[in-house]
């Protein structure tokens, strides 16, 4: 139940209540019990104590529920106001505080650490001979993570199959938390076998047998976006930040090989870090940015309507289009059948898709399917792209066809575009005024 910030009053009146009004104070605190509701809807009969009070109440209430009220007085009637629940949600909108400045758009990391990794490879052959030991490890460390971030990004080719669209969406960071606990749970389970097979192994041989813990490969923790710009902001935020003054070789030092080594890394130590630093600061930035809008697609997808009749996903893929790095946004909406007539085949999917293409522009598109039937309309913000997407409607209505979807309705929608990603990163979607 929602509780409005002026808190909702139920009204005694106090000519039809046997309740004495004098005998109660301003202030006080009781529970007041809903035992019938009449048909006028705005008048319930309520229990207070061992008193039956007729009430009238404008705020939604159910038969058997309790309220905590307080009590308010006036010279004509008596006021019971409802006290607002616990604020559970407010670690919620802490979060919301926290995440809703620092969220970009999930591809926006892409560019600059391809950038970085390119800079990386050609500084690192450059001055290998001159780095000293820890900073060589560091430049190895964040070539490694970057290396393997930018090989189990999707590729265009791939998410325009089924099955590497259904991979990216996997993968994409809002299933993470889940297949964590899954993968997890599931290596207990299948340690405890080991270990009860290792005892009968003993009991039958006489030998003893030790299990050997399951090392479960969590290889989609190499390829989740989510996982992947985690592990990335830690091995950045470990980049150096102190720097050793550079230091002059003089007649000395030359004729000393080692120390003029040692003098040559501290030169070229700082110089290094200092020009990969403005890049690692930028790659955090948008690499923290775009966890943060995963996480807020997170949260939009657990948001279920009251009564659970409803689910959806929020998703935004990243992927590598010849080096370009783009993203498509989607809704997946699932509705459950409204009334016991309607079979699960009827059940409604939806899904909403957002992209900007660099030479197309903004593209919205809607698809709904129910019980083999499919509609689709999309929209262009381009005049060129319009003409491009209306060239190919027959050939999307035959690909249906192949795939035994009958296609009933398959359109170009002009004019205002159609909202889809309801709140972009520039904008707030927190209001705290209630």
């Amino acid at each position: 139940m929602e509780i409005p910030s002026n808190a909702t009053s139920l009204i005694l009146q106090a000519k039809e209540s046997a309740l004495a009004i004098d005998k109660l104070q301003t202030g006080r605190s009781l529970n007041v019990t809903i035992i019938d509701q009449l048909p006028t809807k705005n008048e319930v009969i309520v229990r207070i104590g061992h008193q039956i009070i007729q009430v009238k109440s404008d705020m939604p209430v159910a038969i058997g529920q309790t309220l905590n009220v307080l009590i308010e007085k006036t010279k004509t009637e008596l006021i019971l106001k409802a006290k607002p629940p616990p604020q559970q949600n407010i670690p919620f909108n802490a979060t919301l505080r926290q995440l809703l400045p620092k969220q970009t758009p999930v591809n926006d990391f892409q560019q600059p650490l391809i950038t970085l990794f390119k800079n990386i490879n050609q500084q690192a052959i450059k001055d290998s001979s001159a780095q000293n030991s820890e900073l060589r490890a560091q430049i190895n460390l964040l070539k490694r993570v970057t290396s393997q971030i930018l090989q189990s990004l999707p590729r265009q080719q791939t998410i325009t199959t089924a099955e590497g669209l259904k991979n990216a969406v996997q993968h994409s960071g809002v299933f993470l938390e889940p297949k964590v606990q899954q993968a997890i749970t599931e290596s207990k389970a299948l340690l405890s076998a080991n270990n009860t097979a290792a005892k009968i192994a003993h009991h039958q041989s006489g030998e003893h047998v030790m299990a050997k813990p399951h090392q479960q490969a969590l290889d989609f923790s190499r390829v989740d976006v989510k996982a992947n710009l985690a592990r990335l902001i830690n091995v950045l935020n470990a980049w150096p930040k102190n720097f050793t003054a550079p230091t002059t070789l003089n007649n000395k030092s030359i004729s000393n090989p080692k120390m003029a080594q040692s003098l040559l890394s501290s030169q070229v130590a700082p110089h290094l870090t200092q020009l990969l630093s403005g890049q690692i600061k930028e790659l955090i930035t948008k690499a923290e940015g775009a966890l943060s809008k995963i996480t807020l697609n997170q949260l939009a997808s657990t948001n279920a309507e009251p009564g659970g009749s409803r689910q959806t996903l929020h998703i935004e893929i990243p992927f590598l289009n010849q080096h370009v790095s783009e993203s498509v946004y989607l809704i997946i909406e699932r509705e459950k059948p409204t009334s016991k007539e309607q079979k699960d085949s009827e059940t409604l999917w939806s899904v909403s898709l957002e992209m900007n293409p660099p030479k197309l522009g903004l593209i919205k598109n809607k698809l709904t399917c129910s019980s083999q039937r499919i509609n689709t309309s999309f929209w262009a913000e381009k005049p060129e792209t319009e003409n491009l997407i209306e060239q190919h409607l027959d050939l999307l209505r035959k690909k249906f066809e192949q795939a035994h979807l009958q296609s009933e309705k398959i359109q170009l929608q002009r004019g205002s575009e159609p909202i889809i990603q309801t709140h972009h990163p520039a904008e707030s979607i927190l209001s705290e005024k209630a």
